[in-house]
């Protein structure tokens, strides 16, 4: 599912002019509010849950504490836009699953915070080592099709092997929401996640990704 790192032979930034940065943008709708296996927790729970985990893996010294930035965009119809805040001192929101599926939006927001950041941070001379864009969602709204279009060709862009971005696209909870993202065109291939266990191995390589640049 996601490459396996040896920890013990990454280097680690613990250069105080040089920051890790994660955008994770995630879809709120009312689609997450089903669980993926009758009987368990919904989506949302299950991202709340990975949530967590991502806070508490980013904000060990391991990898970078306070060195280490989050920002995190919530999406349904609108999009809900965080500050980007040190790991050791940023707390996951409540997700509160309501409405339709609008990820077109969600992609250009999350591009414009996260290039802002960089360019703010640069401005005080402190690069960053590769950055990890995130999107989660469970599928597009019906008649969506067309208003992705520009945002696709956009993170197409910043998702080429020659520009210094990591794009993760990450289906939520079952095989449906896989093939409905696998069908967009999306620049790398969906992975699914769907347990605990899958989110746990999620935050591991997102935090060894952009704290190693690797």
């Amino acid at each position: 599912m996601f490459p396996r790192h040896n920890t013990n032979d990454i280097e680690f930034n613990t250069n105080n002019s040089k920051i890790s940065v994660i955008n994770f943008t995630l879809d709120r709708s009312g689609s997450m509010n089903v669980s993926p296996h009758q009987g368990e927790v919904s989506k949302a729970d299950l991202a709340q849950i990975g949530l967590g985990h991502l806070k508490t893996c980013l904000s060990s010294d391991a990898f970078g504490g306070s060195n280490t930035y989050i920002g995190l965009n919530l999406f349904n119809e609108s999009v809900s836009q965080s500050d980007y805040m040190p790991a050791s001192q940023w707390e996951p929101p409540l997700i509160q699953p309501a409405g339709r599926t609008h990820l077109g939006e969600a992609i250009e927001s999350s591009l414009d915070s996260l290039e802002k950041f960089l360019w703010e941070q640069n401005q005080q001379g402190r690069t960053s080592n590769r950055p990890v864009l995130a999107i989660m969602s469970d599928g597009l709204a019906n008649g969506e099709e067309a208003a992705l279009a520009a945002s696709l060709e956009r993170l197409r862009t910043v998702a080429n092997p020659s520009r210094p971005m990591l794009t993760l696209i990450v289906a939520a909870g079952d095989s449906e929401s896989l093939a409905s993202l696998s069908g967009i065109g999306f620049p790398t291939a969906p992975v699914l996640v769907q347990s605990v266990a899958d989110w746990k191995r999620l935050v591991k390589f997102i935090s060894v990704s952009a704290t190693s640049g690797r």
